[in-house]
Order: structure tokens, then C-alpha cells, then sequence
């Protein structure tokens, strides 16, 4: 999942609605990666989706450009 405030030129192959553990619901776009490089792990050609995570930067303080797992 990564956070459309710093994804949000990339262009959406598809747009699904998502729903979070509050029950509010939210625009979910999917795009392709090209390449991702996070420390000495690189992915190539992988479809991530892409939603506002801008809730989760105010609440921690901290940037947030995706969450993996």
C-alpha cells in the first residue's frame, strides 16, 4: 500500500473502493510499479495499491510513503 500523497502522478490501472477498521470507506487506486528499491531488496514490475495515508502521517508524525507486509 502506498500513500497517494507521494504516489498521486503515477497513472491508475484500476480504481476499487476500500474499507478500513472504522468502517469508513475510501478511493483505492492500483498501479505498476516499475522498480521499487527498499535497502538492498529491489522489485520490478509489481502492481501496488495507492491510498491517502495522511491520517496515519498526522497521528504518528512521521512521513509515510507506503506500508509493506
Amino acid at each position: 500500500m502506498l500513500n497517494k500523497t507521494y504516489f498521486r502522478n503515477s497513472i491508475a490501472v484500476d480504481d476499487e473502493e476500500g474499507g478500513g477498521v472504522t468502517g469508513q470507506t475510501g478511493q483505492v487506486a492500483r498501479i505498476s510499479v516499475r522498480r521499487m528499491q527498499i535497502a538492498d531488496m529491489v522489485y520490478q514490475n509489481v502492481s501496488a495499491d495507492v491510498t491517502p495515508l495522511g491520517h496515519l502521517e498526522k497521528r504518528r508524525g512521521v512521513r509515510i510513503l507506503g506500508l509493506f507486509g
